[in-house]
């Protein structure tokens, strides 16, 4: 069942306004905290942010690919390894600022990355034609095929090291030896009540999982 999208009214005056806060913002050098953080981390120029909305990278087989950009038709040409049973749905209709259904990358026997892919424009696309806009990833076993900007034994502590405080208060969960938390950096969409986002879950400090999502 596809997610939608609810936009946000256009308003001139309002994106201006908000423009130029945030311009401010940045060049008052100031502490933030909440859903400040994520926007004024300085993001490194030579791309080692690990959280980066202006390039939500991930990579299969080394191939790279980015949210809001890559498409499922070119992540199909580049030989990503599909489940071929979701790969029959790759000519389904999406409709307007929709999501599609999941398309999993295999990476061994029921291991798999969830891909979404989203239709940011007005009338329905085939899904092979939209942009892919979310992965979420388990780590397991050991795997070559799926990686990202970030190491995947990246612990908590590094993460807040290289990308600063969370958005959001952390999640903390403990129960005996079990002891999770999970960290979301946010950045606020332009058209869209909903936000880009890098989820990180943690098992004792060491990432267990990871959630990316591109809103436009």
């Amino acid at each position: 069942m596809s997610v939608f999208f609810l936009q946000k009214p256009f308003s001139t005056a309002a994106t201006t306004a908000a423009t130029t806060a945030a311009s401010e913002t940045s060049a008052a050098g100031s502490e933030t905290s909440g859903s400040d953080t994520a926007a004024t981390t300085p993001v490194d120029p030579s791309g080692k942010t690990y959280v980066n909305f202006d390039e939500m990278n991930f990579y299969v087989n080394g191939q790279k690919f980015t949210l809001g950009k890559t498409t499922l038709q070119e992540m199909i040409d580049a030989g990503v390894p599909f489940d071929p049973e979701d790969l029959q749905n790759a000519g389904n209709n999406v409709k307007s600022n929709s999501e599609s259904d999941c398309f999993k990358i295999v990476i061994d026997d029921y291991y798999y990355v969830r891909v979404y892919f989203m239709n940011d424009t007005e009338d329905g696309k085939a899904a092979k034609d939209c942009f892919a806009h979310e992965i979420s990833f388990y780590l397991g076993d050991e795997q070559s095929v799926i990686s990202f900007d970030f190491p995947l034994d990246l612990t908590m502590d590094q993460l807040k090291a290289n990308s600063g405080e969370p958005s959001e208060d952390p999640f903390h969960y403990e129960d005996g030896d079990y002891i999770s938390d999970t960290l979301r950096y946010t950045h606020e969409s332009e058209r869209y009540y909903n936000d880009s986002c890098y989820e990180f879950d943690f098992l004792r400090g060491q990432l267990d999982s990871v959630r990316m999502t591109y809103i436009p």
